[in-house]
């Protein structure tokens, strides 16, 4: 399970990582081919740049600059058939690659416009496109790695705990099938039993009922004289990983400690046959649920390997 983990933020950060270095294509693509296409200013180009429009050669960009000095700052493109040298089909030409601004509004911001008059354009400046650089391979790479190590380090300890729940919940589980055992010994008058049973899966047990006044036997049940009345059940079916067994190390002999009987009994005054039931879960939690004979009360407890104690967990 922890490799299928790692394996899907490796999939997911070089997924990121390709659509970062995408990401910053196209951020830098569409910023060089604006600046290729912007219109030449003729109230601020040079010589120079004047030239490199088509059909302007150094002896026409020389007039169009004096005809600035001369008259001022171009009102509209059109005025620049004013100037020799540029008739209305070179003016056709050029009209598309040229803009006018006045030269005091020169470094802040305009709308710029392809033309004037009616068939202007206007051009309003561009917002940047993408909000920061993004992110680089190296970093992207670094970050999953990071994110792998943690969850190598947490998987294990979240495992842990769900299998120590459920061992947990087993372990009460059989406690309240004891309560109800003893319940329902009181309330209808006779004996009523938890039959446990070895079996190729593990211990499973089941509810039996008295059926001839002479308390729950195994002979009697096999006959059908005492009565089952909830079939056998295995602890590992309602809690995966928990069953009623022993871990290393556990100071006891049996899973089942009843004084030599696999039956645990109710009395209908309320009593019921002292022993203890051990439960293990996957991570080897021992618990244990221990009946008191004269109360017939189940308590529930956890084996610290630390002290070799049991430690109360109702």
């Amino acid at each position: 399970m922890i490799r299928i983990v790692i394996a899907a933020l490796l999939v997911v950060g070089l997924g990121a990582a390709t659509s970062a270095a995408q990401d910053t294509t196209r951020r830098s693509s569409p910023a060089s081919s604006a600046s290729a296409s912007a219109p030449v200013n003729l109230n601020t180009a040079t010589v120079a740049q004047l030239e490199t429009l088509p059909g302007i050669g150094k002896a026409t960009a020389e007039r169009i600059l004096e005809y600035r000095q001369k008259n001022g700052s171009f009102k509209k493109v059109e005025d620049l058939m004013n100037v020799r040298g540029v008739g209305e089909k070179s003016f056709l030409k050029l009209k598309p690659l040229v803009t006018v601004t006045a030269a005091k509004n020169r470094g802040r911001r305009s709308v710029r416009a392809y033309g004037s008059g009616r068939g202007c354009f206007p051009q309003r400046p561009r917002p940047p496109v993408g909000g920061g650089a993004g992110y680089t391979l190296l970093e992207v790479l670094f970050t999953v790695m990071l994110l792998c190590t943690l969850a190598g380090i947490s998987v294990p300890s979240i495992l842990a705990a769900v299998d120590r729940t459920r061992s947990a919940g087993a372990a009460r589980y059989l406690a309240s099938r004891m309560a109800l055992a003893r319940a329902r010994a009181v309330g209808r008058s006779t004996m009523v039993a938890l039959r446990f049973e070895s079996g190729p899966r593990g211990t499973s047990f089941s509810m039996v009922e008295d059926g001839n006044g002479d308390g729950v036997r195994t002979l009697d049940i096999n006959q059908g004289i005492d009565r089952v009345i909830e079939a056998p059940v295995l602890l590992s079916d309602l809690f995966p990983g928990a069953s009623i067994g022993l871990a290393p190390g556990t100071p006891t002999t049996g899973a089942v400690a009843l004084g030599g009987t696999t039956i645990l009994s109710f009395s209908p005054i309320g009593t019921a046959t002292s022993g203890s039931i051990y439960v293990v879960g996957r991570d080897r939690t021992q618990w244990v649920v221990r009946v008191l004979g004269v109360t017939a009360r189940a308590r529930v407890l956890r084996y610290d390997r630390g002290t070799n104690g049991w430690i109360s967990a109702d």
